[in-house]
């Protein structure tokens, strides 16, 4: 039976590294050793951190930055390797992996596996089906990493792929549970709520939806700017940075000129701190999750908005987020892609606007961190008996 958990996190910022953040003190109270390998410059003071991976960021051009993508892909499971063989009866948790060198350093994790080791993998982002360079090399690469995995850990939806039909790997899903979130930034509430002013009508203030985290095109900012003009009464806060350097936010700055709403988009185009999301969350009348058909992740903020107990408008889909809209009654769903949609969505979410939906406090009782490291630790203690 495993003596320890090793987590193996090659982020240093963004969902994953969020996730195993919150998730640590649950990992804790299971009362054995745990130790999170994560890259030299993650943020975090815990004190099972253990900053022994390469760096996540870099400064330079992007090429540079893609060489050293590569790099760091490479040497970092290969550093964590070194390290796991001395460590025999461990779960090693991988919280997410470099799929990219997987050829180069899964036969080495497979060739010097020990007999009481347990491999768990979290498959935060289950489709891999659209990974670069190309579909075949993305399937080739999770049949390597499944082939050496015990466990597979999934919220919600596992997707019907081949790589998943390993029969000697167990799968099973576990919850997100509620982040734990900073105390609002006052100067960014003041500022938000000065923005529902409405100096044409005081006695009706505007209602303000938001979209954020990494400004991706599959967050379909442009359906949000283009259902502003059926919405004379909502304002949109895009707060967020681009997730790479593809995206041009002025794109979408274009569009809201051409359509006459310029004024009526917040940006926050920045990376925000805890204090400052959660004055966007705790201020935002209506979040926007209505994301594309492509977009197959589950989002990580819907674990941030269990506090706040957000109103959604949310896609509609076979994904874990629109499950738990259905199933809790958490917001409004949409068709994905559809403007119609989304403009019909809007329109039924503002009468909550003001009220908490109430299907979060259901929600909170049936999804915790803890039920989380249970099943994960009740897993590997039952793989090697």
């Amino acid at each position: 039976m495993p003596d320890k958990i090793i987590v193996y996190n090659p982020s240093s910022f963004g969902g994953t590294y969020d996730y195993i953040l919150q998730l640590l003190p649950s990992l804790r109270a299971l009362g054995v050793p745990v130790e999170i390998w994560m890259p030299s410059n993650a943020p975090t003071t815990v004190a099972e951190g253990r900053k022994h991976l390469l760096a996540d960021r870099i400064e330079g051009g992007n090429i540079k930055k893609r060489f050293y993508f590569l790099w760091r892909s490479l040497i970092s499971p290969l550093k964590f390797w070194t390290y796991i063989r001395t460590q025999p009866n461990a779960l090693v948790l991988f919280n997410d992996y470099d799929q990219i060198t997987i050829p180069f350093w899964v036969p080495l994790y497979k060739a010097t596996k020990a007999k009481g080791q347990v491999f768990a993998v979290e498959l935060h982002d289950p489709d891999r089906d659209e990974f670069p360079p190309s579909l075949g090399y993305s399937q080739r690469t999770m049949l390597m990493l499944m082939d050496i995995m015990d466990i597979g850990i999934y919220h919600e939806i596992l997707s019907d792929r081949l790589y998943y039909k390993q029969s000697h790997t167990r799968y099973a899903s576990v919850p997100f549970g509620e982040y734990a979130m900073a105390p609002a930034d006052s100067a960014m509430v003041q500022q938000l709520v000065a923005a529902r002013i409405n100096p044409a009508d005081p006695s009706r203030p505007f209602v303000l939806a938001g979209i954020n985290g990494n400004i991706r095109p599959e967050k379909n900012y442009d359906l949000a700017i283009k259902a502003l003009p059926h919405h004379p009464d909502l304002k949109l806060i895009i707060a967020g940075r681009a997730a790479n350097s593809g995206v041009d936010t002025n794109l979408y700055r274009n569009l809201a000129t051409e359509l006459g709403v310029a004024d009526r988009i917040i940006w926050l185009e920045r990376f925000l701190s805890d204090e400052e999301l959660s004055a966007v969350l705790e201020t935002t009348d209506i979040i926007l999750l209505a994301y594309s058909a492509s977009f197959k992740s589950q989002s990580a903020i819907f674990a941030s908005l269990i506090p706040f107990s957000s109103n959604l408008v949310a896609s509609e889909g076979e994904n874990a987020m629109a499950k738990a809209v259905r199933n809790y009654n958490l917001g409004e769903l949409v068709t994905p892609d559809d403007l119609e949609s989304l403009v019909e969505g809007i329109g039924r979410a503002k009468q909550y606007v003001g009220t908490k939906r109430p299907g979060w406090s259901a929600y909170k009782a049936a999804n915790s961190w803890t039920k989380n490291a249970e099943t994960i630790w009740g897993l590997a203690k039952e793989t090697n008996q």
